[in-house]
Parts: structure tokens; sequence; C-alpha cells
């Protein structure tokens, strides 16, 4: 790592490094019954080059790019082809990934007033491998999807998350108040369709006595986009010897209007579905300092 100063104020800053770690998911990956005891350490390349301008004394701005690549990442799977697996799944190392991006943040310090900060993220995030990902863990459910896997093909990430804006902000307000709100947008999580809400295609088993799941192309499709909004209250009482305070923290104001997903819950033929969202969470909190 290193960083340079061209003049006062303006700096660029850049680094590069190698790291490894165990196989995730830890406790799981190299269990003797439930993962592989033989997977390799994961390895990762990461390489990051940015810009540090001081405005003024209070405000300053950063600015940086980066490309992550991985390799040896544990990929689930099963032996079995049939509809039921009755073999504890294993993991193979055999997965790549890579993540690029860019990040701004326009930070204002804690001035007489006022603290906050402005980020954005724009990024990828995919993954590739030999076997397809949509026959992990071996279960029926996934059986269903007719699209082939290309092991030369890079596939989006399960959290690959092409924006992500966050505005904080906290005002000091006179006789013991202070404000502040945390805003959050991110675009929706990759998902697969379900062809049955997408395209109204249906599957009756006369078997089983309903519908199947019909899936499309792996991770083709996005969530709706996620947003939060939380603000909180304070109020300050100074005594001779001690402080009293008391805050209102809401978190999810947002729900009022838009339920950000989280996931999907879908009907018997898959042609409707609600979303799965966190709800308000309000609280109130005393703090006394003595």
């Amino acid at each position: 790592t290193g960083r340079y100063e061209l003049k006062k104020g303006h700096t660029i800053k850049g680094a590069l490094g190698t790291y490894s770690q165990s196989p995730e998911p830890m406790g799981q990956a190299l269990d003797t019954n439930w993962g592989n005891p033989e997977l390799p350490a994961t390895l990762a390349a990461h390489y990051v080059a940015g810009y540090e301008w001081q405005i003024t004394d209070l405000i300053s701005a950063d600015i940086q790019a980066y490309y992550n690549s991985q390799n040896q990442i544990p990929m689930r799977y099963s032996d079995t082809s049939g509809v039921t697996s009755l073999r504890s799944p294993d993991f193979m190392a055999d997965q790549k990934g890579r993540m690029y991006g860019l990040e701004i943040m326009l930070r204002h310090n804690q001035g007489k007033r006022f603290f906050g900060w402005l980020s954005y993220s724009l990024s990828k995030s995919q993954r590739k491998s030999e076997r397809s990902p949509q026959q992990q863990g071996g279960g029926n459910s996934l059986l269903n999807v007719i699209n082939p896997h290309d092991p030369s093909t890079w596939y989006p990430f399960e959290k690959d998350q092409t924006h992500n804006l966050q505005i904080v902000g906290s005002w000091k307000l006179p006789k013991g108040w202070e404000a502040g709100f945390k805003f959050r947008y991110t675009t929706g999580n990759p998902a697969t369709p379900l062809l049955g809400y997408t395209e109204k295609k249906y599957e009756f088993d006369d078997e089983i006595g309903g519908y199947n799941t019909l899936y499309g192309e792996y991770l083709s499709d996005r969530m709706e986009p996620f947003f939060q909004l939380d603000v909180r209250i304070d109020k300050k009482w100074l005594f001779d010897k001690w402080n009293l305070s008391t805050y209102l923290d809401i978190q999810n104001l947002n729900y009022f209007w838009y339920n950000s997903p989280e996931t999907y819950s879908y009907n018997f033929d898959d042609s409707e579905r609600d979303v799965v969202g966190g709800i308000i969470i309000p609280s109130l909190g005393l703090r006394a300092e003595f």
C-alpha cells in the first residue's frame, strides 16, 4: 500500500495484495460428514487505486477504483441425479469470482452544527464454475431449469448490487436537541425468475396434485430495489454533576410508503407474489451519566 501527496490537499493512493482464508462456510466446508476435508484455501488478489481531495477544512472527497479476483471458492454439490438426494452435500473448490467497481465518498466532518457524508458505489460481482450453480445441493427444486450451463460464462453473484447509495446527516440544534437520518438505496439482488409469475407458464403434476415450479435462466432477473430510511432525535439535559439524555430512533420509516423486499412469497402456482420485508422498528431510550 502507498500514498503520495501531489500537493497540499491532493493525494493519490494505491494498494495491491494477495490473500488466503479457510474455506467457507466455516465449520461446514471442511467437515468430514457435511463437507470435504481436502479443500484447499480460498485465494484472492486485490488491486486499488484512488484519489483524495481535502476541499476545505471540513469537507473532503475520496474516489477509488478496485478489482478483486478469487480462486478455489468452495461450491456445494451432490453426486445424485435423481429427484431425492440421500447423501449429505459435499463441496469442491472449482468456483472463481471477480469483483470490480468504483467508490465515491463526500464527507463533511463534525462542524459547529452539522456532520454527514454521502457515499456511492458502482460495482459488479460475478462467478464462474465448472458445474452449474443451478444444481447445487442435489435437491429437486431446481431440476426444472432447462438452460444449459456454460463453464466459460460469468454469471452474477447472489449478492451482486450494481448501485449502492448512502446518505447520512446529523444536526446539532439549540437547547440540547440533535436530529439525524440515514438513507440507503441498493439495487435489488439477482434472482432466478419463476416462469409462472414472469411469463404465465404453468405445469400441473398429476402425481403430486399440484403445480411444479418452473424456473427461468439462473439469476437473470432482479428483485425490486431496496430502500431504507432511519431517523433519530436526541435531547440532552446538563446538570451540575450529571447529564440526562433521551432518544427516539425509528428504523424502516419507509415502510409506510414502500416495503423494501428481502424475499418474495409465491402462491400455489407462482402466478402471484407478496413482498416479504422488514417492519418499522421504533425504539425509545434514556441514559443518565454521573
